[in-house]
């Protein structure tokens, strides 16, 4: 058996306004309009980690404040709106569940223009449709081609480049050469030269 007893417990009696000072008693109907905003910061919050966020608003200084991004709607709006979702609700189509947004947003208006379609068998579309199917196999041509282009791009770019210094390295043997000869022939003559200076002596 529980034995109940009746113990006293705090309770809000008034609500001062952070940003005003109005004070609101329980028994007034403007402390029923207060915002209060009581929370513990988490982990990315600005304020820092585990700190509390507390803050209490007059309707007055909500209004001030943040009135450019309420959204204030009356019990009229909400009526219209849950009746204009109840119009969308197809039990074969949701399977007993509640129309979303979302399907309310694929309802085609009923003022909605039609548009007028071309005939695929005109001259004129054959030639736009045919001029499209090039342009396409071009374009997929130069992507499927584009590596091995670069590729033998670079093979000859490699060829040009071997093939220009296998020329220099011609020059350098033939100018070597042209050396070593003009070199022997210079040494060849000197003797000749010394022993005819010689004999004129004599």
């Amino acid at each position: 058996m529980q034995i109940k007893d009746v113990r006293p417990e705090s309770f809000v009696k008034q609500i001062r306004c952070d940003r005003c000072g109005r004070l609101a008693d329980v028994s007034e109907g403007e402390f029923q309009e207060f915002v209060s905003i009581d929370l513990k910061a988490g982990y990315a919050s600005i304020f820092g980690d585990g700190r509390d966020v507390q803050l209490d608003l007059c309707q007055h200084c909500l209004k001030t404040a943040l009135g450019v991004w309420l959204r204030v709607s009356d019990a009229d709006d909400r009526q219209r709106q849950l009746e204009d979702r109840l119009k969308q609700f197809d039990p074969d189509r949701h399977g007993g569940e509640f129309p979303t947004v979302a399907d309310f947003s694929l309802q085609e208006p009923e003022d909605l223009p039609t548009q007028d379609r071309r005939s695929l068998n005109s001259p004129l579309e054959r030639r736009r449709r045919i001029a499209q199917v090039r342009r396409i196999m071009r374009n997929s041509m130069q992507l499927f081609f584009t590596p091995t282009t670069g590729s033998i791009r670079s093979c000859r770019q490699q060829c040009q480049r071997s093939a220009c210094l296998d020329r220099a390295r011609q020059r350098r043997q033939v100018e070597f050469v042209r050396r070593r000869q003009a070199s022997d022939k210079q040494s060849a003559e000197s003797p000749s030269g010394a022993g005819t200076s010689h004999h004129s002596e004599e």
